[in-house]
């Protein structure tokens, strides 16, 4: 066996012989030793190639596309011109958008064997977009959220992707506090009772002026009653015996 220094050495000079050998007859097979050198030499050639025959495929592709009048696809827009969101689902995945007093759930239905790293979830306080395989689904939100507290969860059975946004200013309802004690009402009958806030004493005891100017225009209100006809005892009557 022989020691790693001069096992280093050995190979070094056979491949400056390798080298040698092909630039001296480089349509010579034969000339090839199977070393590390001409595998990597192997492998560029091979890369070279295959780079060469892309780039014609592709050139004789854009020439019978522009034969044929077929325009190149266009960079997707994702924003007007006064910088709104412009919604979009390139990829036409099935969602749900829920919205709650105090948070805003989207359920998007991406492909079950879709890798999660292929899937980029960007959430803004107006809006979302996600995007994989080069396609985006963007929605705006009903209400503003916080980004910064957001999450997603994607589920390794349906493959559904949950994202959870609260929402920045939430729905706050007032929520009107019990009594501590509730207390009959004959039970404080006769009873002295402390007065809390303002009482107007003007409408305790009602006034007699004021209440006789409101009979008075009932009565203007109400139709005339009907006169009695008095009765005509005639000659024809006979009188009662």
């Amino acid at each position: 066996k022989k020691p790693l220094g001069v096992a280093a050495e050995v190979n070094r000079k056979e491949n400056e012989e390798a080298r040698a050998r092909r630039a001296a007859r480089p349509d010579d097979p034969d000339a090839r030793e199977w070393c590390p050198e001409t595998r990597a030499l192997d492998a560029l050639e091979t890369r070279e190639r295959k780079l060469e025959q892309e780039e014609k495929r592709r050139e004789a592709q854009r020439k019978d596309d522009y034969l044929l009048g077929i325009e190149p696809d266009r960079p997707r827009r994702l924003f007007r011109e006064d910088g709104t969101p412009i919604q979009m689902n390139m990829g036409r995945w099935p969602f749900t958008m829920t919205e709650s007093e105090d948070e805003i759930q989207v359920d998007i239905s991406f492909p079950k064997f879709l890798d999660t790293a292929q899937i980029d979830a960007d959430v803004q306080p107006t809006h979302l977009r996600c995007t994989a395989k080069g396609k985006h689904i963007q929605l705006m939100f009903p209400d503003e959220v916080n980004a910064e507290a957001s999450s997603a969860l994607r589920s390794t059975t349906t493959g559904h992707l949950l994202l959870k946004c609260p929402k920045a200013r939430p729905l706050v309802q007032g929520v009107r506090k019990a009594p501590d004690r509730i207390t009959d009402a004959t039970a404080t009958r006769g009873k002295e009772i402390d007065l809390k806030g303002p009482v107007d004493f003007r409408n305790i005891v009602p006034d007699e002026e004021v209440e006789g100017r409101r009979a008075a225009e009932l009565a203007k209100e109400l139709p005339p009653p009907l006169e009695e006809e008095e009765a005509d005892d005639g000659d024809e009557v006979p009188p009662l015996e």
